[in-house]
């Protein structure tokens, strides 16, 4: 990860005390080398800055204790579980007891001497126990006073390895290793932020003598994460703006013809956008922009309304989904906008036969004007797109980055204008680091006429009567979705699957109730063919997988289910109510707990009922679960965010756009080579490529 002096790429096996059985368990947390090993920081720390007597601990909490050991006993309870207990005596005289279930044996030896604990602390029938505790012996009988540990550090395990292993290695490599870095920030702007030098962070990462030191140290790597990941960023944007890209120009006729023609009026967050788009199009360098909105907002409009305007132009567009359904589901949309205005709107995928396929890749390669909306087949060698002008990528977190260049550089010429649209609401604390080279548009008007969708709660044992709700709905001529976590039961029960669950209701809630079925395990044709049912209305009530959490527009639906809903995203809980609330009847969500909810995932739900707001949701998702897994940073081509956070660093975010903006103005500063090649080598490993 950073230059340093020969020996921090060495074998964890340099390391005294890793022999080959630690190597391979190291292995598995993916630490080979010395470096590795360093840069494996603690999930948390323990505080033992202060012991505590025993009379003074509370049931539950964490303590740490000074004592005298006494007696040691050990018994099978069955096999493979032992119970060990140590009594002991803290330094007021009171007398506790030290449990464990795996072997001590050691422990009887040390009967009479003074001992430390930390672990927590259970009360029950007058005794107080410490359950499976950290313990350490003193070595002096004369001590009276417990060592100050400090902030001890908590590493993630496999099975094999213990927290003395991690920690002893740790301090080993940190003593041997560290006076070896070099630092990658220039001093000038350490300084400028006051920054601690690399040497001292990594010391305060694993052994801070404070919290404050911590944090300190933390902010340090959170700003280096920050500043290579905007180099990333503003390096792709840079090259991107040397690229010429197709002249296009919205025609008002066109454009007003499109507005005669659609069944609803624009919003003016809809209007706005197209706006930006137009202007985009209009530029010789390729546009780069996000759509983003919240469920429901209209994105597919607005994409629309750029594609009219490249087959006006006499260009080619292209539509890129990740899924097969998702992209039929477009299809049928973008040719009831774009041909009844004369132009024409395909469709590739991996499953279309060669003899439909062949002509429509012909015409696409001899340069005729026409939308093709397509799955990843269009990004392959032989779907040849001369005159492509404007890419549309859906779901853009899909996809990586180096097939988002692919699609923008079919066209023989330069490279395309490219639309990505995003269903999930990015955090506006987000934005930055996630599409900080790409121009974000955001549609902030609903179509008018819909009503809120009223959002419930229910337990297991309600699940008749949220069966009987659906009922209604289907006799009050609406129809339902019911989602389920899996396809098949999973023979334990626990999991509520679609192919289970149609059983189940078929035969009983709803058995006179017409129902469908979809999945990803059906073939592409069958779930097109339900699909097509149930927005035709010979299905009331579908039941599926997340294969319909986006794309799905069906405004007769008015109910969803989701089962187990607590197992379920944030995002995809968001996500999967927007399949309803299209029309202007009343609608309705109902998320029904699994047999044994998280308190997590409680929370979720909780988030759920109290607001509609894609926005407030995404920031509350980024709360529980982190930026990592909220926006996707390994697929979008970015550099890892691992001890960023980005709810409390926006700041530093700030602060590293600007500074890395002026360190690639000025390359040739010795200060600023070991970023710049750091960037480079970044940009090189996930095959950015020349673009973006």
């Amino acid at each position: 990860m950073y230059d340093a002096h020969v020996g921090l790429q060495d074998s964890v096996s340099v390391l005294k005390g890793i022999g080959p059985k630690s190597v391979r368990l190291l292995a598995k947390l993916d630490i080979h080398s010395v470096e590795d090993l360093l840069y494996t920081f603690p999930r948390r720390f323990e505080d033992r800055t202060q012991t505590t007597l025993l009379d003074a601990c509370n049931d539950g909490e964490v303590a740490y204790v000074t004592g005298v050991a006494e007696s040691f006993t050990e018994r099978p309870i069955r096999r493979n579980l032992t119970l060990s207990k140590l009594t002991f005596r803290d330094d007021a005289g009171a007398e506790g007891e030290a449990v464990w279930f795996v072997p001590k044996a050691k422990l009887s030896r040390i009967q009479g001497m003074r001992i430390t604990l930390f672990g927590k602390v259970k009360r029950a029938y007058g005794k107080v126990s410490i359950q499976n505790p950290d313990i350490n012996v003193l070595p002096d009988m004369g001590e009276t006073e417990a060592p100050t540990l400090g902030l001890v550090p908590v590493y993630a395990l496999t099975e094999g390895l213990s927290q003395a292993n991690l920690r002893d290695w740790v301090a080993l490599a940190l003593s041997t290793y560290a006076p070896t870095l070099n630092d990658l920030l220039p001093g000038t702007l350490r300084a400028k932020h006051q920054l601690p030098h690399l040497m001292t962070a990594i010391k305060d990462m694993h052994a801070p003598a404070s919290e404050r030191h911590h944090e300190t140290a933390r902010r340090r790597f959170a700003y280096e994460e920050l500043l290579i990941l905007h180099g990333v960023l503003q390096s792709r944007r840079l090259l991107l703006a040397d690229k010429a890209a197709p002249v296009v120009t919205l025609s008002q006729p066109v454009f007003n013809e499109f507005l005669a023609a659609l069944p609803f009026s624009l919003t003016s967050g809809q209007e706005a956008v197209i706006q930006e788009i137009a202007e985009g199009l209009a530029m010789p360098t390729g546009m780069l922009r996000l759509i983003q909105g919240d469920v429901g907002c209209g994105k597919t409009v607005v994409a629309a309304a750029g594609l009219l305007a490249t087959l006006a132009s006499g260009y080619q567009g292209a539509f890129l989904a990740p899924t097969e359904l998702l992209a039929r589901q477009q299809l049928t949309v973008l040719r009831r906008l774009i041909e009844p205005l004369g132009y024409r709107v395909e469709f590739l995928s991996g499953s279309v036969a060669e003899k439909q396929r062949r002509p429509v890749l012909d015409q696409l390669a001899a340069g005729e004007p026409m939308v093709i909306v397509a799955t990843h087949a269009i990004l392959e060698a032989s779907v040849k797109l001369p005159r492509l002008a404007l890419s549309v990528v859906d779901e853009q977190h899909r996809f990586g980055v180096g097939q988002r260049n692919t699609l923008m550089t079919k066209p023989l010429h330069g490279i395309s204008h490219m639309l990505l649209m995003s269903a999930t609401p990015i955090p506006r604390t987000m934005t930055q680091v996630t599409v900080g080279d790409v121009d974000v548009s955001t549609i902030t008007t609903l179509p008018t006429g819909r009503k809120p969708i009223r959002t419930h709660v229910r337990g297991q044992e309600q699940r008749g009567k949220v069966y009987e709700g659906v009922r209604k709905v289907v006799s009050d001529g609406g129809q339902a979705y019911v989602v389920c976590p899996a396809i098949s039961p999973d023979g334990n029960g626990e999991m509520e699957s679609v192919i289970g669950l149609m059983k189940d209701l078929s035969q009983g809630w709803l058995r006179d109730v017409r129902l469908g079925m979809v999945h990803g395990q059906l073939r592409e044709e069958e779930r097109t063919q339900v699909m097509d049912a149930f927005r035709r209305g010979d299905i009331d009530v579908l039941l599926a997988t997340t294969v319909i959490e986006v794309g799905v527009d069906v405004p007769r639906a008015n109910a969803i289910v989701i089962e187990a809903a607590d197992q379920f995203g944030l995002a995809q809980l968001h996500q999967l109510r927007g399949r309803v609330g299209r029309g202007d009847q009343q609608s309705f969500c109902v998320l029904v707990t699994s047999a044994n909810p998280t308190d997590i995932g409680m929370q979720r739900l909780t988030v759920m009922t109290s607001t509609t707001d894609g926005f407030v949701i995404a920031m509350e998702d980024l709360r529980l679960r982190g930026p990592g897994d909220v926006i996707g940073l390994r697929q979008s081509g970015v550099p890892q965010l691992r001890v960023t956070n980005l709810g409390t660093d926006a700041d530093l975010s700030r602060e590293a756009a600007e500074d890395i903006r002026d360190v690639l103005r000025n390359p040739d500063t010795s200060e600023n080579c070991n970023v710049i090649r750091r960037v480079e080598e970044y940009i090189d490993s996930v095959d950015v490529g020349a673009v973006a």
